[in-house]
């Protein structure tokens, strides 16, 4: 006789396993019948890791709940049980979170109370597996695609339902599928053909879900914040009980009953509490929260759980949980092999402009990207390539989270952790030789090996110092990146941070190390590095030569330096101008101050670099924008579009979507090789060819076609725009008047021939005085500011091509500090404080 499992309030213990597969539990429901019955589940689906780690069966291949049938079995022979009306009871079983019938069946069975947990005694349920051909009674919840009982989905009133977020979704979808390499990359993905049978209402569920933070959502508060509402509260029971039963999301009831025997998932629960939530759990055990972050709150409740053991009939846990199941309610997630396949999905759809957070891609779906021929090309071998490589980026995209604020958050042992990690899957793919793109070489980023040994870059640089306590781990991975990849563009800045840890972050200071891996850096593999890296390298050499009472250099690597040193510091050459200005003082490291400026008797809080631009519209300047270099690439795009989107010039693998910003070969090494002869060419027109009028018209009539056109050079992300940056078309002619053809062909070449190492590093300000037909370059320094490498390379060079160009040091009112002393204050050397 069938069982109705009403609310399913149910405890799974697992208590025995053998090999046919026979195993106890111990149920609790509202209604049970006492004679032998066979009651068929196919709501629930069991955590392959509540399988593996809290239970002792052995399974020859994962089991679901759907797939199983119970036989119910008593050592009481009891006659079938009849509802209260006199009618047959039901055979089919109903959802879980169903709500309570009107007509309620009774069966005594023996039972006993412990912690307000009824225990049925006496029950044995032995699992039969079902095989496909036995046929099994449907379900009362319907399939997802053909559910008529859910009612549509409507905005509350003064709120719009995202509906442009689902159709930014469902055009991932679209992308792979029109691509034939990327679709046989998702052949096997079988979750994916699943959610296209959804209904609207169901995928837009799933959708927020999956691109909300993961974890437990109550349905009511999530319809909420979703914006959306029901007719009736029946009909998101419902909706969410179809969307779990089609195995796209798990319900909180269950997982609740499993942490009732798995003491180790009590953090994982609270982890899905918000701070207030958790203060009000421990104001219901009596316990003042003392700390703030959710962390120590966490803490707090579980010390308390091991402390005390019991308080009257319950334990302390058992409270705890009957809270959580309390704020919790009728709660789900999103399954984590949904978020997989999901997310591989995105990777694949978005990996030529991909954002790390998905938020991004919905705010820029409507963006217009340049047309460029596309050309069907296979970025990934395999599929199992694409997988590490999504694994890989995952892991990035999990290590640039807890670089923000790392220092203040105390983030050190985690980024550790990622590093050994990546660094192990880095000795790993490294071994296997797996196939590179030799026709189309900048797209080796695309792989597995290329990310890891990004990841392993990026926390070398976080965790290499004394205080970080990880010195040796980093010289041991530098020196495993320097022998792996000869010939990488991060070569110089792997020299350079091995040798600072010999000089000064080991315990003992190998300073003879220092001068031998510097000596093999600067002899042979200078060619190779960066110019802003053997600007670095040289800067350590120079200190090198310096002896100290810790330190004499072997009278061989001393000469042998000084040879190598060629370079002298030309900063002296640079103008300086120094001025005061009133500013709040701040005791926080790295925090750019707050400065003061008087005009028509109010005051107003700005910038250093707004102090600056005040200071020299005094000066003869009276227009200028704080742009870091970004009015010049603008410029350099509306001069090279045609270049950079020609359709005529072939390179295999640079354009592979219509959604690219930029070709895939920009950012690296390879777009001058690629184009060398069109981009001398026209750098000759801009510089001779042209006259001053097609200059001019050449510039215009590109930004009234391209400017609003999305490119990455802007800002180095695709939602770069000329028009954000070169606001009127005017502006065009006015650049090109006061900086002059000559100097902006010499500033066009460095970029478009380097733009990978040349891309920052630019001044701050850009001023000038269209009357006079006069500009300036200005790099603006607070007090403890020093000039980067780049940014001083970037000023030599403006210096040496005949742009005007100058350091602007802005100093507070009253402080401290040397004062050049000159007579004309443009001109002379440098602090000895700020030129190192």
């Amino acid at each position: 006789m069938g069982v109705a499992l009403e609310r399913f309030s149910l405890c799974f213990q697992l208590v025995a396993a053998s090999r046919d597969k026979k195993v106890c539990f111990s149920l609790n429901m509202d209604a049970m019948a006492k004679s032998p019955a066979k009651v068929t589940l196919r709501q629930l689906t069991l955590s392959e890791v509540f399988l593996k780690r809290k239970s002792s069966i052995k399974l020859e291949k994962p089991t679901l709940l759907n797939e199983i049938s119970f036989e119910i079995s008593s050592s009481d022979s009891e006659p079938e049980s009849t509802c209260n009306n006199g009618e047959e009871p039901t055979k089919t079983s109903r959802p879980i979170h169903e709500s309570k019938r009107k007509q309620s069946c009774s069966t005594p069975t023996s039972s006993k109370k412990r912690n307000n947990i009824i225990i049925k005694q006496d029950v044995c349920i032995t699992p039969k597996i079902v095989s496909n051909q036995t046929s099994m009674r449907k379900s009362p919840i319907s399939s997802p695609s053909k559910n008529n009982s859910v009612k549509q989905l409507k905005a509350k009133e003064g709120k719009q339902l995202q509906v442009k977020q689902l159709k930014a979704f469902m055009d991932l979808f679209e992308r792979v599928e029109k691509n034939m390499h990327l679709r046989n990359l998702l052949q096997n993905c079988s979750v994916l053909n699943r959610f296209k049978t959804l209904t609207t209402e169901q995928q837009y569920v799933v959708m927020k879900l999956f691109v909300w933070k993961k974890q437990w959502y109550n349905i009511y508060k999530f319809c909420n914040k979703a914006k959306i509402e029901f007719d009736e509260n029946l009909d998101k029971l419902h909706l969410f009980s179809n969307l779990q039963s089609a195995g796209f999301l798990d319900s909180a009831t269950i997982f609740l009953f499993y942490a009732e025997y798995l003491s180790d998932d009590l953090n994982e629960l609270l982890n899905q509490m918000d701070v207030s939530q958790i203060k009000e759990i421990l104001n219901q055990l009596r316990i003042i929260p003392v700390a703030r972050k959710k962390m120590q709150l966490i803490a707090t409740v579980l010390t308390a759980t091991r402390r005390q053991s019991t308080i009257g009939v319950k334990t302390l846990k058992d409270r705890v949980l009957s809270e959580i199941h309390k704020k919790l309610g009728d709660a789900y997630q999103i399954r984590p092999d949904i978020c997989d396949a999901f997310n591989k999905l995105y990777v694949l759809a978005t990996f030529t402009e991909f954002y790390s957070d998905i938020q991004d891609y919905f705010r820029r779906f409507d963006l217009i990207f340049p047309t460029a021929p596309i050309e069907s090309y296979p970025v990934f071998h395999s599929i199992l390539s694409f997988e590490r490589y999504a694994e890989a980026l995952k892991i990035k995209t999990d290590l640039e989270s807890h670089l923000v604020g790392y220092h203040k958050n105390n983030k050190i042992s985690v980024i550790y952790s990622i590093a050994t990690d990546a660094y192990a899957k880095l000795r790993d793919v490294s071994m296997r030789n797996e196939p590179v793109h030799e026709s189309a070489p900048h797209l080796n980023k695309f792989t597995s090996k290329y990310v890891y040994c990004k990841i392993l870059s990026d926390c070398c640089q976080k965790l290499f110092t004394k205080a970080r306590g990880k010195p040796s781990e980093v010289k041991q991975w530098l020196q495993y990146l320097i022998e792996t990849f000869p010939n990488s563009t991060k070569l110089g800045g792997w020299y350079h941070l091995l040798i600072w840890i010999n000089m000064r972050h080991l315990d003992r200071m190998f300073y003879r190390t220092s001068a031998e891996f510097l000596i093999e850096a600067l002899d042979k593999k200078k060619p190779l590095f960066l110019e802003k890296d053997v600007f670095k390298l040289e800067e350590l050499g120079r200190k090198l030569l310096k002896p100290t009472t810790k330190y004499q250099l072997h009278q061989l690597h001393h000469d042998t330096l000084v040879r190598l040193i060629s370079r002298t510091s030309k900063i002296s050459h640079i103008p300086e101008k120094q001025i005061d200005a009133k500013c709040i003082r701040s005791n926080n490291s790295g925090r750019k101050r707050t400065y003061f400026l008087r005009s028509d008797g109010e005051t107003t809080a700005v910038s250093v670099e707004d102090v600056a631009l005040e200071h020299y519209k005094d000066c003869g300047y009276p227009a200028g924008s704080h742009c870091e270099g970004s009015l010049i690439k603008a410029l350099l795009i509306l001069y090279f579009w045609d270049i950079i989107y020609n359709p005529e010039i072939v390179v295999r693998g640079s354009f592979i979507s219509k959604w690219q910003s930029a070709p895939l070969d920009f950012f690296t090494r390879y777009f001058y090789e690629n184009r060398k002869g069109a981009i001398d060419m026209r750098l000759m027109q801009i510089e001779t060819v042209f006259s001053h009028e097609e200059l001019i018209n050449f510039g215009i009539n590109n930004y009234q076609q391209h400017s609003h056109k999305c490119c990455s050079v802007i800002f180095k992300r695709v939602d770069g725009r000329v028009m954000d940056i070169i606001k009127d078309v005017s502006l065009v002619e006015i650049l090109i008047t006061v900086i002059g053809r000559k100097v902006l062909s010499k500033i066009f070449e460095r970029l478009i021939k380097n733009l990978y190492q040349f891309f920052s590093g630019m001044p701050d300000l850009l001023i000038w005085n269209i009357d006079q037909k006069i500009h300036k370059f200005v790099e603006v320094k607070g007090e403890g500011d020093k000039l980067a490498p780049n940014q001083t390379l970037w000023l030599l060079y403006l210096h040496e091509i005949g742009a005007s160009v100058e350091v602007c040091w802005v100093h507070s009112m009253g402080s401290k500090r040397k004062i050049i002393q000159r007579g004309n204050q443009n001109e002379g050397d440098v602090s000895d404080n700020d030129s190192d």
